[in-house]
């Protein structure tokens, strides 16, 4: 989780949380293409009721248009909880065609792989009022994914999630954060068009894998439990 998520529990809860966040994997970033006929849209990771699904049937719904109109978009996908997939099939099954099950994958080379084998990362976080309280403030592994390779990205979700506003600030994919079917088909269709990571991306994924370093994130969260070891407990 984040630092604001930490300090959000303890308001929230009285607790005295500690933040504790994975680094990046060391990794070269690489690039590659997919079907030029179909637009992959690739997804990794849980798709959690309370924190992805939502913003994820707004993608699919706007894929579903796009290819209504002659543009075939899909969102492939691989998690290691199968409930989470099922449970989005039953309440989305006009969507089964557009996002597809791809399973499981079991180690972190075929994650990354799978990611870069497509046009581009799709990152989703909820809009609505109970996931704003469950994970407003956690920092997305998906996102984390992103800024490992040099793939391009797609980030959805409110503008009051951490993830989606770090995106939006510091650069490194093109961000939706508002509820909109056409906002979302519009934002694809330029992905379509430009194919390639913008420079500017490029620069801000380099700055963030140095924020996220195993050296950086190792002091970082030394540091957090230091200042945990000498406060005292809340009455």
């Amino acid at each position: 989780c984040s630092n604001r998520h930490a300090e959000y529990l303890n308001v929230l809860y009285g607790v005295n949380a500690v933040t504790f966040v994975t680094w990046l994997d060391t990794r070269t970033p690489v690039t590659t293409t997919g079907s030029p006929e179909v637009f992959r849209l690739r997804f990794s990771g849980r798709c959690n009721v309370l924190q992805h699904a939502g913003a994820l049937r707004l993608v699919a719904e706007a894929a579903r248009e796009l290819g209504e109109e002659g543009r075939s978009v899909l969102i492939d996908c691989v998690g290691p909880n199968r409930t989470d997939f099922d449970r989005f099939f039953e309440d989305f099954p006009h969507l089964r065609d557009i996002v597809r099950d791809w399973g499981n994958v079991d180690n972190r080379d075929k994650q990354f792989e799978f990611l870069e084998q497509g046009d581009a990362i799709l990152v989703t976080m909820n809009f609505d009022d109970d996931s704003l309280r469950f994970v407003r403030y956690a920092t997305s592994s998906k996102a984390l994914d992103v800024i490992s390779t040099d793939v391009p990205a797609l980030v959805v979700g409110s503008p009051k999630m951490e993830t989606v506003d770090w995106a939006r600030r510091s650069g490194w994919a093109d961000v939706v954060d508002t509820p909109d079917v056409e906002r979302v088909k519009a934002t694809i269709m330029e992905l379509m068009e430009r194919s390639v990571l913008p420079e500017s991306q490029r620069i801000a994924r380099r700055k963030e894998r140095k924020n996220w370093s195993r050296e950086v994130v190792t002091e970082s969260f030394a540091e957090r439990l230091r200042e945990a070891a000498v406060q005292p407990e809340p009455n």
